[in-house]
């Protein structure tokens, strides 16, 4: 019989999960720590809550006109698996659009996920900019940081007490042109050039 690689994995888990310990000094973590001054996390907040109004385009007017769900209340299943555009709102202001092949998948599986690993989704580094004054370059790919379980329960609570809204697209291509030229029009605080 040849000798198989055992990688560390039992069962495809890595043993650390399956023992219940904390992962290796090898994984990278972001010492916990709070934001860079208290000035940077009230510029940050100021910029979130009192940013000014999307423009009264038509575009605009039709996604805000939507129904905004609390995240805290939404299903799985309340989401459609079809393409399209969504908006995040929080505390009632406009704060993150973006667009998705599958609604479904990108809001649940990325947005909504609750790892430390924050490079599949830039909502939830750009909010772990806002909480904790993490640039989102350290958590991105290629080489992402982690965050610490603390700082990702904060980003998900966050999130749950934002409010979502989505408009479905007949293809991918409609939802990446929807997208474009709601940001071209007005470019929500969360959102990166």
């Amino acid at each position: 019989m040849a000798h198989r690689p055992h990688h560390g994995l039992r069962n495809g888990i890595p043993g650390w999960v399956a023992r219940g310990d904390q992962p290796s000094t090898s994984a990278r973590r972001i010492p916990q720590r709070l934001p860079r001054t208290v000035e940077h996390r009230e510029a940050c907040e100021d910029r979130c809550v009192n940013n000014a109004d999307p423009p009264p385009t038509d575009e605009w007017r039709a996604l805000l006109g939507r129904t905004a769900r609390p995240v805290s209340e939404l299903a799985r299943s309340d989401v459609p698996e079809q393409p399209g555009v969504y908006l995040w709102r929080h505390t009632r202001s406009v704060q993150y659009v973006g667009k998705a092949t599958s609604l479904r998948s990108r809001l649940w599986g990325s947005h909504l996920g609750r790892g430390t690993n924050l490079s599949g989704s830039s909502l939830r580094r750009n909010v772990c900019e806002l909480l904790f004054g993490i640039p989102p370059a350290v958590t991105a790919k290629p080489a992402p940081q982690l965050v610490t379980p603390a700082q990702a329960a904060a980003i998900a609570a966050w999130l749950c007490e934002c409010e979502l809204s989505w408009f479905e697209c007949e293809t991918i291509a409609a939802a990446a042109s929807l997208e474009d030229r709601l940001r071209r029009a007005w470019l929500p605080p969360l959102n990166r050039i």
